[in-house]
């Protein structure tokens, strides 16, 4: 190991350092501040500095997802997120790890769909139909939290600006009764 810079201060020994944010804590045995999620190097993150990271990849499109030798696991901060943001990272997650990407058409939405939402049985009529895949595709995102912002035109009613920005609205029942009229 190198030896320390004259602007690099080694910490006291017996205290341990967050690598995100330099904050010094104390060594204990059962440290409730500090965890170290890295599977390769022994770096310490505080709660307060992976709820961060894990926020931020969830909500800020752009943004990395948190790693530091290797890829954060979740599990190591999933019991201090809310699940509105663990559901979203899931979704980051799977974006990226899924070799065979499928998008919205619509290019007004283009969002991610993740592959548990595609059907894999064919129905016991016989052949299926690209028209049954998508409704089926449809039934199962409805279902999803993240969709309730889709269901119907209520919500966008009361969030400002928002037929400024989108010009053409469809919501997800509007779009299934187009595909069973074949429009």
């Amino acid at each position: 190991m190198a030896a320390n810079t004259p602007t690099e201060q080694a910490p006291p020994p017996g205290n341990r350092t967050c690598t995100a944010c330099y904050v010094q804590f104390s060594t204990k045995a059962d440290d409730p501040d500090l965890v170290r999620p890295c599977s390769i190097c022994s770096s310490d993150y505080c709660f307060d500095c992976l709820t961060a990271l894990f926020t931020r990849a969830a909500h800020e499109p752009g943004v990395g997802l948190p790693h530091c030798c290797a890829l954060i696991q979740l599990h190591t901060i999933v019991a201090r997120l809310d699940q509105g943001t663990t559901n979203i990272y899931r979704m980051r997650l799977a974006e990226k790890i899924i070799p065979n990407k499928l998008y919205c058409p619509a290019p007004s939405c283009s969002v991610f769909i993740h592959e548990r939402h595609i059907p894999t049985q064919v129905p016991s009529t016989g052949s299926v139909s690209l028209k049954d895949v998508f409704i089926g595709v449809l039934d199962k995102v409805n279902l999803s939290n993240a969709a309730r912002f889709f269901r119907t035109s209520e919500l966008q009613r009361n969030l400002p600006d928002y037929y400024a920005k989108v010009r053409e609205h469809v919501d997800l029942n509007t779009i299934r009764e187009r595909v069973e009229k074949g429009t």
